[in-house]
């Protein structure tokens, strides 16, 4: 009797162990985190050749990744073809970006890490996704705090705002963002997984910590709406009874706060401790809008807004100049 013909190594063979391990460490390099010790700036990330050929290893493990499931890959695709119609304009916005090259690459990114997604969610159900993700952020939350506990010059920031906890990252923004994510993360973890409440529930209270600790208040703005709507969402399926007069509030609520910022924004804005430009955010919104109208309908090329020095955010003289033969 003939001998079984030997099947083909694949990364299953390993268990799911190793798989998840290396989703485990993209997550991680995905975050952005550790390069904010080592780069001086997020935009100097893009021009870092050794940062481009760690991002190119790890889109050739992704295409692996990817193969050794093909059915169900092609299935989440199938189901995610909207979700690929900006990405392929992104492609296709080199045609006509006033830096082709850069664009070009960054769409080939964004290719990659929408391709990432799609995989993860064609291969892991909610509950196994939520605490994979999970277990990103709560070792992003443990692994800065650790930073900055022994490198305190580099993981608390010294100049722009000195005091506030950055991190892993280059600016407390960065670290407040992530750990309202990891705070969510943690939460949807806690509910999907009851039995490991002694994991979840103190990275839950890090990451909260570190988002105060970061003193950025739109990352605890975004932490306490994301917790409403865990909590409304929770209440609501347990008595609908009480769920439709707590979305009746809560719609009245938020109509009543907007007409708050709307008549008193200095005061609203007050109480958390900004003013009514939000740190100068509205004036860069307006320098926004004025250079969207020189190219409302293609843009100027994805990812090339915010190059510096040559990009259209820093120039104030309408950008058909710069566009030369690449404008539309």
């Amino acid at each position: 009797m003939d001998a079984p013909a030997r099947r083909p190594f694949t990364l299953g063979q390993f268990g799911g162990v190793v798989e998840v391990t290396v989703t485990l460490i993209f997550l991680l390099i995905f975050s952005s985190a550790f390069f904010g010790p080592l780069i001086e700036t997020s935009a100097a990330t893009t021009d870092t050749s050794w940062v481009r050929m760690l991002y190119y290893g790890v889109y050739f493990f992704i295409i692996i990744l990817v193969v050794q499931h093909p059915l169900v890959t092609a299935k989440g695709l199938a189901r995610s073809f909207l979700l690929l119609l900006p990405v392929m304009l992104a492609i296709v916005s080199a045609l006509w970006s006033i830096e082709p090259g850069f664009t070009f690459r960054r769409s080939i990114a964004l290719l990659m890490t929408t391709g990432f997604a799609i995989y993860l969610a064609s291969r892991y159900d909610w509950s196994d996704l939520i605490e994979l993700l999970a277990t990103t952020y709560g070792m992003l939350a443990v692994m800065s705090l650790v930073f900055v506990l022994l490198v305190p010059d580099k993981g608390i920031m010294q100049t722009t705002h000195p005091g506030a906890w950055a991190g892993l990252w280059w600016e407390k923004n960065d670290l407040g963002m992530n750990m309202a994510k990891a705070a969510h993360l943690c939460l949807c973890a806690l509910i999907f997984r009851p039995k490991r409440a002694w994991l979840w529930g103190p990275l839950l209270a890090l990451s909260v910590a570190l988002i105060l600790l970061s003193t950025s208040k739109t990352s605890l703005l975004a932490m306490i709406l994301a917790f409403a709507g865990v909590g409304g969402l929770y209440v609501f399926r347990r008595s609908p009874l009480i769920g439709i007069p707590l979305v009746y509030f809560g719609v009245i609520f938020g109509v009543g706060l907007a007409l708050a910022v709307e008549f008193a924004p200095k005061f609203m804005f007050g109480l958390i401790g900004k003013d009514p430009t939000l740190t100068g955010r509205t004036d860069i919104w307006e320098a926004l809008f004025s250079q969207i109208k020189h190219h409302p309908w293609l843009g100027h090329g994805y990812g090339v807004f915010w190059l510096d020095e040559t990009g259209p955010a820093f120039l104030g003289a309408p950008t058909d100049r710069m566009a030369g033969s690449h404008g539309p």
